[in-house]
């Protein structure tokens, strides 16, 4: 076979995810996610506006690039167990609903900083990536707990759920020239 181009037609930035599930793909381009039902046959656009983003007022491009809203605004997408997907942005975690298209913003009051790498939805919660640190917040949606005691040297740009061949279920986390691996089951010993 050969390679066949299923993207979204005329896309402004560069792609910077993608996740599937049932059938269903997620895209993540800027500041929108595309969703397609019949495998890149068609596309639907949510975009995630300046409202939804929370941005303060921006004076030049270079200020705009820093605050999310250029090329890779959007830093990750993850499946949500749920349903739909969770997006983490500079700026915020929001779960997308691929059939009504909703956009809900994750609370994230309580994290040590503002800016957010990377999110990742698990059995127990939402993992997220701050700079140097992880946090959880558990299915009740009740606040954020420091998952990592101690900072990982550099900043955290990946963080993934594996469970091994035992059954143990572990998150990964990466930053730098740093890979850690912890224990879902056992907070604060990173």
């Amino acid at each position: 076979g050969k390679w066949v181009n299923i993207g979204p037609e005329l896309l402004a930035d560069h792609i910077s995810d993608i996740v599937c599930r049932d059938g269903v793909v997620f895209l993540a381009s800027g500041n929108s996610i595309f969703v397609s039902k019949d495998i890149g046959e068609t596309w639907k656009k949510i975009p995630l506006s300046r409202q939804h983003l929370e941005i303060e007022e921006y004076n030049n491009e270079q200020e705009d690039l820093d605050l999310g809203m250029g090329s890779d605004a959007i830093k990750n997408i993850d499946l949500h167990k749920a349903g739909g997907c969770i997006i983490a942005t500079s700026r915020g975690i929001f779960k997308v609903d691929e059939i009504t298209s909703s956009r809900k913003r994750i609370d994230t009051a309580g994290l040590y900083s503002r800016r957010l790498n990377c999110a990742i939805s698990t059995e127990i919660g939402i993992f997220v990536a701050t700079n140097n640190r992880i946090f959880l917040q558990l299915k009740d949606g009740k606040g954020w707990q420091n998952f990592s005691a101690k900072k990982i040297p550099e900043n955290i740009s990946i963080i993934k759920e594996h469970t091994d061949s035992l059954g143990q279920s572990w998150i990964l986390a990466a930053g730098g020239k740093y890979f850690y691996r912890h224990s879902m089951t056992a907070q604060n010993s990173f």
